[in-house]
């Protein structure tokens, strides 16, 4: 399973690392670095999960259950994702670093892009 998320794991961390080093240069730009870093964070280990989910339900006899896996997956990740932002723009009073929140959007789909990608790779050695 490690080696099918090879991909995943080195976006987090080229993403985490521009984080850390690139602190000032986002910051200039309009970005806190400080919630991107915990968006990609928070991206990651829920397509961990998600890959985890669909990885297990492409061991499943019927379909039914492989597309149950497919659709749970997604709608865990949406839903616990809106919950997060909705969470930080309330406790945020106003305040929310939107430009944060956007990119952290585009990680999302990056991320989803190559956890497909990936299991698209197991299904087919299956």
């Amino acid at each position: 399973m490690l080696r099918s998320l090879q991909s995943v794991i080195l976006l987090f961390l080229i993403v985490s690392f521009f984080c850390v080093i690139g602190e000032h240069q986002l910051s200039n730009l309009g970005v806190d670095a400080m919630v991107l870093l915990i968006g990609n964070g928070y991206v990651f280990l829920l397509t961990l999960f998600s890959f985890w989910i669909v990885s297990n339900g492409l061991k499943a006899k019927s379909t039914t259950s492989f597309m149950g896996s497919v659709y749970s997956s997604f709608m865990l990740k949406l839903v616990l994702s809106a919950i997060l932002v909705v969470a930080y723009v309330r406790l945020s009073k106003g305040q929310a670093n939107m430009s944060a929140i956007f990119i952290s959007m585009f990680l999302y789909l990056a991320y989803t892009f190559l956890e497909v990608s990936q299991l698209m790779k197991l299904l087919r050695k299956k």
